[in-house]
């Protein structure tokens, strides 16, 4: 009997674990971190304008430029050091809610080579149950154990719990996902990367996403931003992908509007404030077109 008043006790506090933690999930407001940020785009955010990519989109793309500009609302959800999989299940929960005029996909090399392939899956395993296209991805990467592990609301939402109380203390987004970066870089060099391998996964999730976008009619557009760090294997994926898949786009890596302007630049992968609507308004004037 005693066993049985302990696994019925677990079941019961697991059950109040995955009821307060889903609550919680479902209302993290919009404030400036990783984790919002994820949660809103995933969960809520809907517009006409949708921004994907790591660091570089969610720093590099005013959002209120885009919206002034192209008079639509925009969102970017754009977050630090995550790869396709993650722009993917974004991609598909906010379609799903709203169908968007334009998706702005930023490209860099680590979203493509796989190597932050886990860093997405273990940020939105806690939305596993609550969001299809996460648990899918999630179902479809992970091995079985893991699978039978999630279905545990305590071992799905473990460390969860810090970041969802500060979410409710940290300052409001004002900028809908757009985060611009102060400050401007010493003497920057060049950062040269070799032995770039594109990740099959990773592309096809591209693939899928150009292809939604052409038969949806929305506009997709692919960037790689200006920057110091420089991946000529990239560049050629990327060009190739552009002309195989007939997307729109461009590299900018070593575009003469911004290369050598250090006044322009946080870091050397990174613009500033100054830099980035510098770099919006090309964007613009590059999608404006597209929408005619």
């Amino acid at each position: 009997m005693s066993g049985l008043m302990v696994v019925l006790l677990l079941v019961s506090l697991d059950w109040v674990t995955g009821v307060m933690g889903n609550a919680l999930l479902a209302r993290v407001p919009a404030v400036e971190s990783l984790q919002s940020s994820m949660c809103q785009s995933i969960l809520h955010q809907q517009a006409d304008v949708i921004v994907l990519g790591s660091s570089r989109a969610r720093h590099h793309y005013s959002t209120r430029m885009i919206a002034d500009s192209l008079g639509m609302t925009c969102y970017n959800a754009g977050i630090d050091g995550h790869d396709m999989l993650y722009a993917y299940v974004v991609f598909r929960s906010m379609v799903e809610r709203h169908c968007p005029r334009v998706v702005i996909l930023d490209v860099c090399n680590n979203q493509v080579n796989g190597r932050w392939k886990q860093n997405s899956l273990s940020d939105y395993k806690c939305l596993y149950g609550m969001n299809r296209w996460a648990t899918q991805m999630v179902d479809e990467q992970e091995d079985l154990l893991l699978t039978v592990k999630m279905q545990s609301n305590m071992y799905r939402l473990n460390g969860v719990w810090a970041w969802l109380a500060s979410s409710f203390f940290r300052r409001h987004d004002a900028n809908n996902g757009y985060v611009p970066l102060e400050g401007i870089v010493g003497h920057p060099k060049d950062v040269v990367f070799e032995g770039f391998s594109a990740d099959e996964q990773e592309v096809n999730c591209v693939k899928e996403m150009a292809d939604i976008c052409r038969a949806k009619g929305i506009v997709f557009y692919m960037a790689i931003t200006p920057s110091y760090e420089i991946d000529e294997g990239l560049s050629r994926w990327f060009n190739g992908f552009l002309e195989n898949h007939d997307v729109k786009g461009c590299d900018y890596t070593l575009d003469g509007r911004f290369r050598h302007h250090r006044e322009l630049f946080k870091d050397q992968g990174h613009l500033n404030r100054q830099g980035a609507e510098k770099y919006t308004s090309v964007i613009v004037s590059q999608i404006a077109p597209l929408l005619q």
